[in-house]
């Protein structure tokens, strides 16, 4: 029997990283183990911070998000250990 996996903890450093938090608290507290979206999460974080990204309302733009891949997998999909089916989070 496989043991349970540790939730992924989230820590970010950009302007949006407390709403990142909460929402990935949102999704546990109902259920989902939300382990891949939260290193996704995670690494869109870290990218906004290297974009230089001090302040949601004025510096977030479209450019920013379109140039990250954020992807997580279809929830029921089977994968093999490379290649899985994703969609946009």
């Amino acid at each position: 029997m496989a043991m349970p996996r540790k939730p992924v903890t989230f820590t970010g450093n950009s302007p949006l990283a407390p709403l990142m938090e909460k929402f990935i608290q949102e999704k546990r507290a109902c259920g989902y183990r939300y382990n891949e979206c939260a290193l996704s999460l995670r690494r869109f974080d870290a990218y906004l911070c290297r974009q230089g990204l001090q302040q949601v309302a004025s510096s977030l733009c479209t450019c920013n998000v379109s140039a990250f891949p954020l992807t997580c997998p279809v929830p029921g999909s089977v994968s093999s250990s490379r290649s899985h089916s994703s969609r946009t989070c």
